[in-house]
């Protein structure tokens, strides 16, 4: 469902759905926290219960785009029966490697770092270094949403061979990196304890930790975007 949920969000843009999209991962959010309320707090199911709020989120996020394109819709595209394209899908494995390099890279970099962190930091080191990430996906989902948005477009100019658009394309999103970095890494130092309040607030020692980590970690912002929407640019 993870899976489907990821592959769907680009699929629904491509079919000129955004906000279909956004809706849907709206719902898979909203799946995830309702349930996760219900689960730990009304039932008591602790950890699992988050495990399962959490496969039931995906769920929602997987399943709603797969009913819309398995039906008749108003977009350009619908799943039909199709022939096994063995040269595409090896081209299309190639073409997110790179992406694979850097998910597997960053997943084995954390693992490392949380042992290390146990080693010198105990449990509160751990649990600082997962409030930060959680705060980091806040900053790095918009990055992230603008270069899943522009991705057809880079992707349709090259494929018209509209070299000149697509160098247009590539000046004004550097700049908008550039801009969207320097704000972000602003407003990370600043309200740094408000958002490290959410996650820390009922541990002083965690709260020191975290926000002296986050203050640190908050300066990443600067270049994140230019990782993302390179890596983006450079598939499409």
């Amino acid at each position: 469902m993870f899976i489907l949920q990821n592959v769907f969000q680009s699929l629904l843009i491509t079919a000129e759905k955004p906000v279909l999209s956004l809706k849907i991962s709206v719902a898979a959010g909203l799946t995830n926290v309702i349930f996760d309320f219900l689960f730990i707090i009304v039932f008591h199911w602790g950890l699992s219960g988050e495990a399962v709020a959490t496969v039931m989120g995906q769920f929602v996020g997987g399943i709603l785009p797969l009913i819309y394109f398995l039906r008749s819709n108003t977009s350009l595209l619908w799943l039909t029966k199709t022939a096994f394209y063995g040269k595409t899908l090896l081209q299309t494995c190639i073409n997110g490697s790179s992406e694979m390099v850097t998910n597997l890279s960053a997943s084995i970099v954390r693992i490392l770092f949380n042992v290390q962190l146990m080693r010198t930091a105990g449990e509160n080191g751990v649990a600082a270094c997962g409030s930060i990430m959680y705060v980091n996906f806040v900053f790095m989902g918009g990055f992230v949403g603008y270069s899943l948005g522009g991705a057809p477009i880079i992707s349709y100019h090259f494929g018209a061979e509209n070299h000149a658009e697509l160098k247009n394309l590539f000046r004004k999103s550097i700049a908008l990196m550039c801009g969207a970095g320097i704000i972000l890494t602003m407003i990370a130092e600043l309200l740094a304890e408000p958002r490290i309040m959410i996650f820390a607030s009922y541990d002083v020692e965690l709260f020191n930790t975290t926000r002296h980590g986050f203050v640190i970690y908050s300066l990443v912002f600067l270049l994140m975007g230019f990782n993302v929407w390179a890596s983006a640019f450079l598939q499409r």
